[in-house]
């Protein structure tokens, strides 16, 4: 069966491949293609799949003589014996390059980056696929994003990143990228003819920047270009008039940072008046001043406060890439200052980021503030003051990281200190109300987070960043409405999904919450129709469709259930525990009477196996729960499934926790185990009435509604 299913997925690559040469007449042979070459290759694995290694080894050769086909099917192989291996997807889309068919190799090569994103042979391979597609800017984006937070002086990736500005005609950029190569690796003569290559291309500019409309010099002359002369001197300004070399001086003065009268003064003002608006909460009308002043800027601090507003007001409106992308503008400016550094880590998180993104500028914020470095302090107080303040943050920030690693003990030890420190800041008594909701302390977490309500209440209502503070009361009563459903305490739990509503009706969270209780209730349709909503507001959302994906496993739609779930299993924007709890319901999908009736039997169990397998792996209390059974005695096998039902993030009825505690066994080879479950098996024909009467009660009230 699963040759059956490699087939399937070699004939529609090979439709695929005639579909791209018939509108592309074959595949480019140019020179980016042949220097590019050597980055499409089969990579050796570095996995325990032996079977897998040799399919690789066999592809190799196979690649070698010419026989692309069969060697993209050998790569296939290796792919289903080793599914979650960097160097296959890679492999797979280098093959798929080799054979013309960029399309696949652009969707393989997506998926590795997805999996591996700084791996730097993945990186530059993507890159070069994006810009064969003239897609200049995401090829950017993929090369300074591995210059900026892996590897700044690679010399392979900063060259391809020359190679994507010299094609875009960013000539001043790609003569930079060359600069940096030189310093990098003075001994390459490539570096100096193409820099000088670059030079060449660029228009001469006057003293003042201006491009002239009639050079007066050999193109290239880049002392000319970077000339800072003074207003006046040389041919470039006769026929200017007193008041344009007056507007020119003034434009000088602040793109170089010169002590000034009237353009430092007026720029300093326009700085005051963009506050302003964004204490009154006029936040448009904040981000024209600051974007404006950008535009002319030249002085580092006015630059470095701009940026800082600029990023402030991008967040109020919920622009968290756009406040991203400013904060980092910020950081280049002052790589080293503590405040751009830890905003760059708070806005990585907050937008759903790689929580190991954040370990370089949280290091140096954690660093700066610890020796007391502030790089000047924050308005209206003092060193001392603002230091504790960025502490708190770095705190927060690091609880926030570790919540999304699963390292629930270090994000409580964080949260826990940050409260200490101020048991008055929100933002800390959340995180704490959270930590404590991962590790199944509800009581607890309710009083924390009731605190946080009441705190951020009052601020939602006044604060002017009024917009984050209700989004912030939100994501409070999101938390309480989880703990009281873990409580069994439904009303409470609906209401607070319904208070989360109204103060953000746009958050997909308080609908899954709200989700969550309504199935617990035994109202299983409208849970349903609930969730559906929050995937229409985030399609994203993978706590949406993991419920819902258990919510149709509930109600014994085992194929739709699997169909939903199979989504999540690219792993992105989604904790490992989910994904554990995806692979749980879906083996219980699989193994499920209507899905073994529907399907061949070998295959689906062979599938069933596979998940158990990879939810062992992924969901950490599950695989605690499951060692203890198995090193335990067989003789109490009710006592096992109890303890599988009482797994904090593992919803599952006492059918369910038979029906996986079968599974388990039976893909770890426990005989001894099966014979016991035996005494809890249902048999099959019984079941299946049960979810027949249980389909047919839901028709009735489907019919009533």
């Amino acid at each position: 069966m699963d040759g059956f299913f490699r087939g399937i997925e070699m004939a529609l690559e090979r439709l695929s491949r005639m579909g791209f040469a018939a509108c592309q007449g074959g595949p480019k042979k140019d020179h980016s293609h042949q220097e590019t070459l050597h980055l499409f290759v089969i990579r050796p694995l570095k996995s325990s799949s032996p079977e897998a290694d040799r399919a690789i080894q066999e592809a190799i050769g196979l690649l070698d003589e010419g026989r692309h086909e069969e060697a993209l099917r050998a790569v296939h192989d290796a792919r289903h014996r080793a599914p979650h291996s960097r160097e296959v997807l890679h492999s797979l889309g280098s093959v798929c390059y080799i054979m013309g068919d960029e399309p696949s190799a652009l969707r393989w090569f997506h998926e590795a980056h997805r999996m591996a994103p700084f791996d730097d042979n993945i990186v530059l391979a993507f890159a070069v696929l994006e810009q064969r597609r003239q897609h200049f800017e995401l090829a950017q984006q993929l090369l300074t994003r591995f210059l900026r937070e892996v590897d700044a002086a690679h010399v392979g990736v900063t060259r391809q990143l020359a190679r994507v500005y010299q094609e875009s005609g960013d000539w001043s950029k790609a003569a930079g990228c060359f600069h940096r190569l030189l310093a990098i690796d003075p001994k390459g003569a490539e570096w100096a003819a193409e820099l000088q290559r670059c030079l060449d291309r660029l228009p001469t500019k006057d003293g003042y920047g201006e491009p002239l409309p009639d050079p007066l010099g050999l193109p290239g002359d880049f002392a000319h270009v970077f000339s800072d002369r003074d207003p006046g001197a040389g041919a470039s300004n006769k026929g200017r008039s007193a008041s344009s070399m007056r507007h020119m001086a003034e434009a000088k003065a602040l793109r170089t940072g010169a002590p000034t009268g009237a353009a430092t003064a007026a720029a300093w003002e326009q700085l005051r008046e963009a506050s302003q608006f964004q204490r009154a909460g006029r936040i448009e009308a904040a981000m024209d001043v600051y974007e404006g002043l950008l535009r002319h800027a030249g002085e580092h601090a006015m630059e470095a406060k701009a940026l800082s507003g600029l990023v402030e007001c991008k967040h109020e409106l919920g622009d968290l890439e756009g406040a991203l992308e400013s904060a980092q503008q910020l950081l280049r400016i002052q790589p080293d200052h503590p405040e751009a550094n830890l905003r760059v880590a708070e806005l990585l998180l907050e937008a759903g980021h790689g929580a190991d993104m954040t370990d370089p500028y949280l290091s140096r914020a954690a660093e700066a503030t610890g020796q007391g470095r502030l790089g000047g302090a924050l308005p209206g107080t003092e060193d001392g003051d603002a230091g504790r303040t960025l502490q708190i943050r770095v705190l927060c920030a690091r609880a926030e990281a570790a919540l999304a690693r699963e390292d629930h003990t270090q994000a409580l030890k964080a949260a826990a200190e940050a409260v200490r420190r101020d048991v008055a800041l929100p933002r800390a008594l959340v995180l704490l109300g959270s930590a404590r909701l991962r590790i199944a302390e509800y009581a607890g977490a309710l009083r924390v987070l009731g605190t946080a309500r009441d705190s951020l209440g009052p601020t939602a209502a006044a604060s002017s960043h009024r917009s984050f503070a209700r989004r912030q009361l939100a994501e409070t009563h999101v938390l309480m409405a989880q703990a009281h459903e873990r409580l069994r305490q439904y009303p409470q739990a609906l209401a607070q999904a319904q208070r989360a509503l109204e103060q953000e009706p746009s958050l997909a969270a308080a609908r899954v919450a709200r989700a969550m209780a309504l199935q617990q209730s035994g109202q299983a349709r409208e849970a349903e129709l609930e969730l559906w909503e929050a995937l229409q507001q985030d399609p994203q959302s993978a706590a949406a469709r993991l419920q819902l994906g258990y919510c149709q496993l509930c109600n014994g739609d085992a194929a739709q259930a699997v169909g939903t779930l199979e989504v999540l299993d690219s792993g992105l924007g989604i904790l490992r525990s989910q994904l554990g709890a995806a692979k749980a319901y879906m083996a219980l999908a699989l193994d499920s009477p209507v899905a073994l009736g529907a399907l061949p039997q070998p295959h689906v169990l062979h599938r069933a196996e596979d998940a158990i397998r990879e939810c062992l792996v992924l969901h950490q209390n599950l695989r605690h729960v499951w060692s203890e059974i198995e090193s335990g005695p067989v003789s109490n096998p009710v006592e096992a499934v109890q303890r599988l039902r009482g797994i904090c993030d593992l919803d599952l009825t006492s059918m369910q926790a038979k029906q996986l505690l079968r599974l388990m066994s039976r893909s770890s080879g426990r005989t001894d185990l099966i014979q016991v479950m035996a005494s809890l098996a249902v048999p099959q024909q019984q079941q299946l009435q049960q979810q027949q009467q249980q389909q047919h009660q839901q028709q009735q009230g489907r019919g009533r509604g």
